[in-house]
């Protein structure tokens, strides 16, 4: 099992995260988590191919009010490049080692069995780079007026259907400082999808390519 980090080389990738929930069972994440005292909690910071990044890898019970004992685990998988950080945020060293957070890694992909698994990825796209016959740039000129106000659309989310295996897109217009230059605006995008855990065979770096190629053809392509 190649337990890599991501690259991060996909165009305009910020973030992306790895969800499931799954029934306890025999196997051994299953067995770490019955042993666990709430959450278990593992990060570090690693070099990718777009700046530093960081993993973090969560493990724990998902507890029902009406248990009697913990019935089901969760995991989450968080990789952000550092940029995304706030100042003091990127500033802290990083509490484990690229082999701690490896173990886990281990753990949760080889976990066979797990309910409906969602992954979400993040993409900054400068406007400037939305095709002029691209949905979102098409929505980007709509506006209207109320009394003397005029507004403009600079958000949205859609449900998507018949699309397998997306399941949302959201977006909203942020506005990017550059020193010493003019401000631009970029298209903050998310873009949710609910795979299979198995076809990624412990490799993230297939999340960020699944994610990213929705984004493209979802937000910068035409929808052809």
């Amino acid at each position: 099992m190649s337990l890599i980090f991501p690259t991060f080389t996909q165009p305009y990738l910020q973030s992306f995260l790895v969800c499931s929930c799954f029934k306890l069972s025999n196997s051994s994440l299953s067995k770490h988590i019955r042993k666990l005292d709430g959450k278990d909690e593992r990060e570090t910071r690693f070099e990718s191919s777009n700046g530093i990044a960081w993993i973090r890898v969560i493990i724990g019970a998902h507890r029902e009010e009406s248990s009697r004992g913990p019935k089901f685990g969760r995991f989450q998988i968080d990789c952000a490049l550092e940029s995304v950080f706030p100042p003091s945020r990127a500033k802290e060293p990083p509490p484990n080692t690229s082999e701690e957070v490896r173990e886990y890694l281990g753990l949760i992909f080889r976990q066979k069995e797990v309910d409906t698994t969602c992954c979400r990825g993040r993409f900054f796209v400068p406007k400037s780079e939305l095709p002029i016959g691209g949905f979102v740039r098409l929505l980007l000129e709509v506006s209207t007026g109320v009394g003397k106000a005029k507004m403009n659309l600079i958000g949205a989310a859609f449900d998507i259907q018949g699309h397998r295996p997306f399941g949302e897109v959201k977006w909203k217009l942020r506005t990017r400082k550059n020193k010493g230059e003019a401000d631009e605006d970029d298209l903050d995008f998310t873009i949710s999808a609910f795979p299979n855990l198995a076809r990624f065979s412990g490799q993230l770096e297939k999340v960020a390519q699944l994610l990213s190629k929705g984004m493209q053809k979802l937000a910068i392509g035409t929808g052809e």
